[in-house]
């Protein structure tokens, strides 16, 4: 804002003329006021897709998964067809973000950068590409043997009734460090869904009883998109050998 003050002297000069003069006072002050067309707020829009070579962009052939849920802070949007949504406008800002699939899309989040909050900015349209990773069915068999007690080195595979080797834990370890883990089943078989990449699968020693022994110690697999097959350890149950003590009497 500026004011202007003029002053005029009526009084005569040298030459009979009257003498003016002018004094221009300014004054300033700013507000703080709402302009409609500037943007105050932000907005967050993006897609998620299926990143099947699990690279955490999207290529060409990569198509936009449908149904997922996606919350900023408390605000939350679904995917479309196409694997796209939009929020609402919202205030600048550092938000959460959460990737909620449903169960029947059944895909993991892999992207690192997911973990950490997003900054909207004020007049700002953050967009965000979220890939995602089918986990691959990995399937396999645990076998229980029973060592001969003559020839512990020997073992026969059993086919007993009583041969129940549920609750064997058996743990796949990423090259991140990162564990997945699944028990057995009655029969022995187990099943883990993994992100592509490579693993190692060990068996929990501490769910076997004392007197068993595994093998082999460790199997190596690199999961892709095909399911994985045949996936087998082998339990050998020792049994305890029975010493027979005679001692010579008095016929």
């Amino acid at each position: 804002m500026q004011a202007a003050f003029t002053h005029h002297d009526t009084t005569a000069g040298d030459h009979g003329a009257p003498n003016e003069g002018a004094v221009m006072l300014t004054f300033r002050h700013d507000f703080d006021l709402a302009v409609p067309w500037l943007p105050r707020r932000g907005q967050v829009a993006g897609e998620v897709f299926d990143d099947a070579d699990n690279n955490g962009r999207r290529d060409l052939e990569e198509k936009g998964i449908e149904g997922v849920k996606v919350a900023v802070g408390k605000t939350e949007a679904l995917s479309g067809s196409d694997g796209k949504f939009t929020f609402p406008s919202m205030e600048k800002g550092d938000y959460p973000l959460a990737i909620m699939p449903s169960a029947e899309v059944h895909y993991e989040s892999n992207a690192e950068q997911l973990r950490a909050p997003i900054t909207l900015a004020k007049g700002a349209v953050r967009q965000l590409s979220i890939p995602l990773v089918k986990p691959t069915s990995c399937e396999g068999r645990v076998r229980l043997a029973v060592a001969k007690q003559k020839d512990p080195s020997i073992a026969m595979l059993t086919t007993r009734p009583d041969g129940d080797i549920s609750g064997v834990e058996i743990i796949a370890t990423g090259r991140d460090g990162v564990q997945h883990r699944g028990f057995t089943r009655a029969d022995g078989f187990f099943s883990l869904d993994l992100e592509p990449g490579r693993y190692d699968l060990t068996v929990n020693t501490a769910t076997l009883k004392p007197q068993q022994t595994v093998s082999p110690a460790r199997v190596a697999v690199t999961v892709e998109r095909h399911r994985i097959e045949n996936l087998a350890f082998t339990v050998t149950d020792h049994p305890k050998q029975i010493r027979r003590t005679f001692s010579g009497g008095n016929p």
